[in-house]
């Protein structure tokens, strides 16, 4: 008698087919997801990467700049205080009015090269801060005097001079040191947005003017406001250290608020300086 062996069938049923494929599909569709979600996280962390840098640049530029205020003190500062004066701050930002939810100018109107007034009456240490409307946004604008200026390619304060630097490089940076009037501004870029500039002028008060060339703090902002505290706490939104409306008097602290964007992203700055030094009012000196 003749055994035959029994031939099994090879291969796989459909039923094992399908089952693969179903368990393949969920496998690379947690791989994409997996991978969509690197991708998000990626752009996440690199907007605030990005933002971060815009926010410690305007940090470290806006902080130093107010915290190194110069302006005048008594005796070398005097002003008779009249009752019968009024308040003067027409002309100092010219084609603007003050601001007071009705003003209304164009970033045509407030040309930087006409921004002063700078009448030999003034004070040249003058703290000068008002709002104005660009374009049918409200911004803050001011103008101060202050010992961080920037001399392009030469470090300009002692602490920033390293050890292995010559002694003409010290002798070049001191030359480029004094006091700088220092004017923030917003004007509208290229994009249909606005950009925050800084003005920094040495020791030419007389010729000191915001002009196209000024470097940008801050670009695409949605908003710049500054908010001035008196030494009794109340805060404004203007300040003239010329008029009889503040007592000739400078601000005690500034708040800072910028919002800017990002890669699509709205990102805040703020924070809050106190002055190192400020005037009170003259009454306080007699």
């Amino acid at each position: 008698m003749i055994e035959t062996e029994e031939v099994k069938p090879t291969g796989f049923t459909l039923f094992e087919i399908l089952v693969a494929v179903m368990i393949f599909g969920i496998i690379m569709l947690t791989i994409f997801s997996s991978f969509r979600s690197f991708i998000k996280s990626s752009y996440f962390i690199k907007d605030k990467i990005a933002a971060s840098e815009v926010i410690a640049s305007i940090s470290n530029v806006v902080v130093r700049d107010f915290i190194s205020l110069r302006i005048s003190l008594p005796p070398e500062y005097s002003k008779k205080l009249s009752s019968n004066s009024t308040s003067s701050t027409s002309g100092d930002f010219k084609n603007s009015t003050s601001v007071n939810g009705t003003s209304d100018s164009t970033s045509d109107s407030i040309s930087p090269s006409s921004l002063f007034d700078n009448s030999d009456d003034k004070d040249k240490f003058r703290f000068f801060g008002d709002e104005t409307t660009i374009e049918g946004e409200l911004f803050s604008r001011v103008r101060f005097a202050s010992l961080a200026h920037v001399a392009f390619g030469i470090r300009t304060t002692p602490n920033e001079l390293s050890i292995s630097e010559s002694k003409s490089s010290k002798t070049e940076s001191k030359q480029s040191a004094g006091v700088a009037r220092i004017l923030y501004y917003v004007r509208p870029n290229d994009e249909d947005g606005f950009d925050l500039c800084r003005s920094d002028t040495l020791n030419q008060f007389d010729d000191t003017e915001g002009t196209s060339c000024d470097p940008i703090i801050c670009q695409n902002i949605t908003k710049f406001k500054l908010t001035y505290m008196d030494i009794k706490g109340d805060e404004h939104t203007e300040w003239d250290s010329e008029s009889d409306e503040f007592e000739y008097s400078t601000p005690v602290s500034v708040r800072v608020e910028i919002e800017f964007k990002v890669m699509d992203s709205v990102h805040k700055f703020l924070t809050q300086i106190s002055m190192p030094l400020f005037r009170t009012t003259l009454k306080n000196y007699k």
